[in-house]
């Protein structure tokens, strides 16, 4: 994840493209990770919305910018009156940038979405066994 900070601070108009799962990436236009400064030392300015996290490699805060462009879901169960977390899902909304490339086997909708996570999980828990 470092060299994707330093290709931003060096070329402030490249397309990010960041590998995820086996066969997905994220591709990220500098019109989504650039924005423009409004208040603070740096106000009026246009800068890349990722920052290094000190003494963390190969992970940075993007904070929301990505989200605003991505539907999320978090699945969980409850085991033994406890909640316990099972997945945490991103897929492109409907209608915006395709953020999310290849390996994305949702369809985006979010109407149906809860059924396609819960799907893949029981498929998931089945091939772990």
């Amino acid at each position: 994840m470092t060299h994707i900070l330093k290709l931003v601070k060096h070329n402030p108009s490249a397309e990010l493209e960041i590998e995820i799962g086996r066969s997905g990436k994220l591709v990220v236009p500098p019109g989504i990770y650039n924005q423009m400064i409004e208040k603070g030392k740096n106000a009026g300015r246009v800068l890349p919305q990722f920052h290094e996290l000190a003494g963390v490699t190969d992970l940075f805060l993007a904070g929301s910018i990505l989200l605003d462009h991505l539907y999320m879901f978090c699945a969980y169960s409850l085991e033994g009156g406890r909640l316990q977390p099972e997945a945490m899902v991103i897929f492109n909304r409907d209608g915006g940038p395709k953020i999310i490339q290849g390996g994305q086997s949702l369809s985006g909708n979010p109407d149906t979405a809860v059924d396609e996570i819960r799907t893949q999980i029981a498929t998931a828990k089945g091939a772990a066994q």
